[in-house]
């Protein structure tokens, strides 16, 4: 049998090779800019998500301190009109009205609240339970009619106003701030081990929110 001859094709050309390094190294450029845009924009929204934070941390304390200078009889100037963001969930207490009876009942509560109308308040939001029990605005009553109790050294109704927000709306957006509102109330009624129990669920439960952040400085100076 002859043997086979061996056809000496000479050596490789890069040009092959070399065009695929190209190619590999411009996709690489391409997924680089793509990552860096991707990490401008994620940036960007926490940014967003700070400003957010800020403000409604700003409208909770604010309104929180003019219940209680109206509580002591200090008067108070009415807060500067402040641009709502344009976009992400709005508080119920600042959505447009609706014409709803349910609707203009909590607000027209909700308006004797930032009047310094307190007493007058209470009533309209324990109308607003009474009427509507299965209501769109009723956690809302139940958060600021603990509010307003807790305000009036009425320590026992506020609790009670507050508990019913946690249990029967554990997803309402007034949750977070009702479970940390309800430490409060128990490290004032000198319970507190139940207000570590409560100012620990909020930081679990709700890490991200105003409320958690409220609830840690307040547990950090328990005694």
């Amino acid at each position: 049998m002859a043997a086979m001859e061996h056809v000496d094709t000479g050596p490789t050309s890069p040009t092959g090779e070399s065009s695929d390094n190209a190619r590999m190294f411009y996709q690489l450029q391409l997924l680089r800019e793509e990552v860096q845009a991707l990490r401008g924009a994620v940036e960007e929204q926490q940014h967003r998500l700070d400003l957010l934070h800020r403000e409604q941390q700003e409208r909770y304390l604010g309104l929180d301190r003019r219940i209680s200078a109206l509580q002591s009889g200090v008067p108070t100037a009415a807060p500067s009109p402040r641009p709502v963001p344009p976009s992400g969930p709005q508080p119920v207490d600042t959505l447009p009205r609706t014409g709803g009876t349910e609707a203009d009942a909590y607000r027209n509560a909700y308006a004797m609240i930032e009047r310094g109308e307190l007493d007058t308040a209470a009533a309209a939001l324990e109308r607003v339970i009474e009427e509507f029990p299965n209501g769109q605005y009723t956690p809302n009553a139940f958060y600021w009619l603990g509010q307003l109790h807790r305000k009036a050294g009425e320590l026992e109704r506020a609790r009670q106003s507050l508990v019913q927000v946690i249990t029967l709306y554990p997803d309402h957006n007034k949750a977070p701030d009702a479970l940390y509102n309800l430490g409060v109330v128990y490290a004032e009624l000198g319970d507190a081990a139940r207000a570590r129990m409560y100012l620990g669920r909020v930081q679990q439960q709700h890490p991200e929110s105003t409320a958690a952040g409220l609830a840690r400085t307040y547990a950090a100076n328990l005694p």
